[in-house]
């Protein structure tokens, strides 16, 4: 079993203002490992990830990918976070997110496996600021995490993802090559468009939204 550690709460430090909604609660200590059903547990990554929130891993033999994710109105908007991999079983992590690896720099909102391919995997990764609004977008592997190349982007979100808003993208998948995205507001906390694909990302339909707004998203949005 791995999990990882983070600002993962509902909570908030306050009831209104610029700190309403931000993160609270919660360890920010990389990963922990157990290999005995969850009885125990190791420390993974703690050098590299420290004083980040881990929000998606995924373990193949070896390699260890990693998904950090924060954002905080407290003083401004704060966008940190990355993708990071270790190809010794945790022993040591380096971010591969805008380090030449066709994955750009970004916080990470979602990390998914293929459940059919095991060296497929899945990132939405989010603009570091304002002026790359348009930019956050959903990035396939198919060699375990190591290169990425673009699927879904402003271009397929029928005009959800766009430079007036920040926006992060929640990713699931299924069998036969099934992918659900779905795009969230940051200003409002609601889900403004819900995209599926049944060919592992080549081609997207979008979904029809529900009559009642989605909220509390992205926390409680998966």
């Amino acid at each position: 079993m791995i999990a990882g550690t983070g600002l993962t709460a509902n909570g908030t430090v306050c009831s209104a203002g610029a700190c309403f909604f931000t993160g609270s609660g919660g360890l920010r200590n990389g990963l922990l490992y157990s290999q005995d059903g969850g009885n125990t547990w190791t420390s993974l990554g703690a050098a590299t990830l420290a004083n980040q929130s881990v929000v998606g891993v995924a373990a193949r033999g070896n390699v260890l990918v990693a998904g950090t994710f924060e954002i905080s109105r407290l003083g401004g908007d704060k966008r940190i976070g990355g993708l990071y991999r270790s190809t010794d079983g945790g022993g040591g992590f380096t971010q591969i997110s805008g380090a030449g690896t066709g994955l750009p720099n970004g916080p990470v909102s979602s990390l998914v496996g293929d459940p059919n391919n095991p060296n497929r995997l899945y990132a939405a990764v989010t603009a570091p600021n304002a002026a790359g609004n348009a930019s956050t977008a959903i990035y396939v592997s198919n060699d375990n995490g190591a290169t990425w190349t673009q699927k879904f982007g402003a271009a397929q979100s029928g005009g959800t993802i766009q430079n007036a808003t920040q926006t992060v993208i929640k990713i699931a998948t299924g069998p036969g090559g099934a992918i659900a995205a779905g795009v969230v507001d940051l200003s409002t906390s609601k889900v403004t468009g819900l995209f599926w694909s049944g060919d592992s990302g080549t081609s997207w339909t979008p979904l029809p939204m529900p009559t009642q707004p989605l909220k509390q998203a992205p926390v409680n949005f998966a």
